[in-house]
Order: structure tokens, then sequence, then C-alpha cells
């Protein structure tokens, strides 16, 4: 009796540990993250089933020994153990497959890198009519080994000389060569080792004390948000449909006489 149940016991266990296996490499081979982990719990399940088989089976084996119907019993507790090694070999396989994708993956995703130098091309002026300003931009390279689809980049903290953080919802950032008019934050495409620009601070030539976020649609300059009273730094994000976020803060830095032109970004490191 206890036999039997043995190998009912190391059947079932068998059988659970094959469909969990099933479905776990099936959702790892559809899904992407973050619900990838979905299939990493199914092939733990697996992987859980199997020492309940294996242990069950052993036990059939000792049982078997111990008593007298070895003839009626051995052949399935050897069919058993077949399917068992396939079985095995199976949750292995399935488990280096699956690591060594996830190895490719992470080694050939994009990556973000962002800068800001005191250079020409992240400081521009404009000087028709009506629009008398000064930008900064920030740089944003994908230094990885692949494409980065759907990229954006945002402020999403702003912070006080005090190190608090003031109280203003997070502004997405407009990629330069963009058409601000119509489409001010679509999304943009980074192939291997390219760069791009986001606009981040503005300076009116008529209120050269002061610096404002590029808020688009506008109808004039006057329409510009100004930064929140007492910022002195703020966080930048960078996102992308597969790839990591890449934060990075900056102060925001003045010469002495807070002239026109003479804001900088600075990177602050904690």
């Amino acid at each position: 009796m206890i036999q039997q149940l043995l190998v009912t016991g190391s059947s079932i266990a068998l059988s659970v540990s094959m469909a969990f296996l099933a479905i776990g490499i099936s959702i790892m081979l559809m899904l992407e993250k973050p619900k990838k982990w979905q299939g990493y719990l199914f092939l733990a399940l697996s992987v859980l089933m199997f020492v309940l088989y294996q242990t069950t089976w052993n036990l059939s084996l000792v049982t078997t020994r111990e008593t007298q119907s070895v003839e009626d019993s051995v052949p399935a507790i050897i069919n058993l153990g077949q399917l068992g090694q396939i079985l095995g070999g199976g949750i292995i396989a399935a488990l280096l497959t699956l690591g060594g994708r996830e190895v490719v993956t992470r080694w050939k995703r994009p990556r973000f890198e962002v800068d800001f130098t005191d250079k020409p091309i992240f400081l521009r002026e404009r000087t028709d009519p009506g629009w008398e300003s000064y930008w900064l931009r920030v740089r944003v390279t994908n230094s990885g080994r692949s494409v980065a689809k759907g990229c954006n980049g945002r402020i999403t903290k702003f912070i006080d000389t005090a190190g608090n953080l003031i109280d203003r919802d997070p502004l997405t950032l407009h990629w330069i060569e963009t058409l601000w008019e119509h489409e001010p934050y679509r999304a943009v495409d980074l192939r291997q080792g390219e760069e791009r620009y986001l606009d981040v601070l503005v300076q009116k030539a008529k209120a050269q004390s002061q610096v404002f976020l590029f808020t688009p649609p506008l109808r004039n300059i006057d329409d510009l948000q100004e930064v929140p009273t007492g910022t002195c730094r703020v966080e930048i994000v960078i996102y992308g449909e597969n790839a990591e976020p890449c934060p990075k803060e900056y102060q925001i830095k003045w010469d002495d006489d807070r002239r026109y032109k003479g804001v900088r970004l600075k990177e602050f490191r904690h």
C-alpha cells in the first residue's frame, strides 16, 4: 500500500514538474520585463516538484527492496526513473538556455550616458525677434550594443539648497530636432553610439537673473514656466522601453553677477 502511494505520488510530481517546466519556458520566451519573473517562478516550481519526485522515487526503491512484490513494482519504478532522468536533463537544459539568453540580452542591451560640458553645442542662443534667449542642453548617448527604443528624458526632482524636494510635478523634456509645435514630447529611438540633445533650461534676455523650463507648446517666450523658487539642483532621468533608467543630478550654477548667459549645469555627486 505504501509502495503504491509512493509510486503514485512520484508520478504526479513528475507530471506537475513537466507541466511547470513547459509553462515556464513558454513565459520566458514570450514575455519581456517586468513580467519575465513569472517564467522564473514556474521554473522554480518545476525544480521543487522534481525534487519531490526524486524523493518519492527513492523511497519507492527502498520500499521495493523491503517487500515481496518486487516483480510487480520494478517495471513502473524503472519507467519513472527513466522519465525522471529525461525531465532532469530538460530542466538543466532549460536553465542553461534561458540563463544564457538572459546574459546575452543584458550584454547587448542599450545603455544611456548623460553629460553636460561648457561647449557651444550644449549652449545655444536665439536672437530672432521675440525669442531672445539662451538655452542649456544635456547630451544623451546610447553606449550600449543595440538600439534604444522609445526614449525620453524627464526632470523628476527639483531640490533646494538644503537637499529637500520641492513640490513640483515631473517635467518631460524636449528632444532637439523634433517639432515642438506639434509633437513636443515625442519619444525617439537611439541607435548604437548615437547622440541626441535635450533642452533643459532657458534664460530670457529680458529676465537675465531667472531661469525657465521649456514646456511646449508655447505661443511666445512669455509662456515659459519659471524654475520653482529655491531650486538648486534638478534630477534628470533618461528612460527607454528596453533600457534601464539613467538618473543624473545637476546643480544650477550662476556666475557672480547672475548675468545673461552666465548660468551653467554642473554634475552633482553625492
